[in-house]
């Protein structure tokens, strides 16, 4: 398993916790990864940070699977993420408790997340 990060902090924290994986500090679109050396590519929240370079981060995934390789994505989209980072723990609980109560009202067209998959055939 290989964790890429542009954080140090969070890659260090990678390797602490599983040590036998190769953790990487860099981008989707600034790596020195090989061409389809992963057989999954899974992405948790973090694909809307390139914008508006979301297509060329794509293509670089597809880049990055071997053929028949699998990737996932699930980008996030809850108010809570929309909250300053140095405000979150002032009100973090409280938005995310509006969050929930809103949720049903929303319905599935103001979904919070996305959810993807998709397989590569060369």
């Amino acid at each position: 398993m290989t964790g890429l990060d542009v954080s140090r902090e969070a890659v260090e924290l990678f390797r602490e916790k599983w040590p036998g994986c190769k953790g990487v500090v860099g981008g989707i679109l600034a790596h020195d990864l090989a061409p389809e050396s992963f057989d999954v590519v899974v992405v948790v929240g973090g694909l809307h940070h390139v914008h508006p370079q979301v297509e060329e981060a794509v293509a670089e995934i597809r880049r990055l699977l071997k053929p028949r390789g699998f990737s996932h994505t699930l980008v996030l989209n809850s108010m809570i993420l929309r909250v300053p980072r140095r405000l979150k723990q002032l009100y973090g609980a409280p938005v995310m408790a509006a969050e929930a109560a809103l949720n049903p009202l929303f319905g599935r067209r103001l979904s919070c997340s996305v959810s993807c998959q998709w397989l590569k055939i060369v």
